[in-house]
């Protein structure tokens, strides 16, 4: 199990529907975010899930550093990157496949997860296209995709930042972004991440 990011949604239940798989990895600041606020969102979704729920958390068991290791016979290369969708996330490149699994640096083609920080996520997505060898991408939402993926999501959170500094409240930012982008999909996750630009 390779790990990209703290957020539940890329955690939560693994170790339930993985029981049998004993290598888990993470860079070392996910898994001290994991760890941290483990048992906290264990506890929560229990009460909303009731017995659907694991009755444990994900244990990440190995950490990873950024770099090249070998992981059952298969090249993984892991890069690091800050205050993107979350604090820190991890990117791994499969360079014998041309494969990259992105995780959240990527929603192909929905709706993005919004934080403010617009403009370092989108020079992080400005990176990835600088690297034609990798032809498939793997979002942490979303189909597999095309290098293609990446000017979409530049222009989204360009359009993102516009709307929200136009913006003065969390209904006239979702009205913005649905006006913009009324066919794509996931605009529920605007029901996640407008309480926190606009808590209460």
């Amino acid at each position: 199990l390779l790990i990209t990011h703290e957020h539940p949604d890329h955690w939560f239940g693994l170790v339930a529907a993985f029981a049998d798989v004993e290598e888990s990895y993470a860079l070392a600041d996910v898994k001290a975010a994991i760890d941290a606020t483990g048992p906290g969102t264990l506890a929560f979704l229990q009460g909303t899930l009731g017995e659907m729920a694991p009755t444990e958390f994900l244990n990440v068991k190995q950490v990873l550093t950024p770099g090249v290791e070998t992981i059952d016979g298969v090249q993984i290369e892991t890069v690091g990157y800050r205050d993107a969708e979350a604090a820190v996330q991890a990117l791994f490149k499969l360079p014998d496949y041309g494969v990259l699994l992105v995780g959240d640096l990527v929603y192909a083609y929905g709706h993005y997860f919004l934080p403010t920080n617009f403009d370092n996520w989108s020079s992080i997505l400005q990176e990835l296209e600088g690297h034609p060898a990798y032809q498939v991408i793997v979002p942490g939402h979303g189909l597999p995709s095309l290098p293609a993926v990446y000017a979409d999501g530049i222009d989204y959170l360009a359009t993102s930042k516009e709307a929200f500094a136009a913006a003065t409240d969390a209904e006239a930012l979702r009205a913005r972004l649905l006006a913009a982008y009324p066919d794509r999909p996931g605009a529920g996750i605007m029901d996640i991440y407008l309480p926190r630009l606009y808590p209460a």
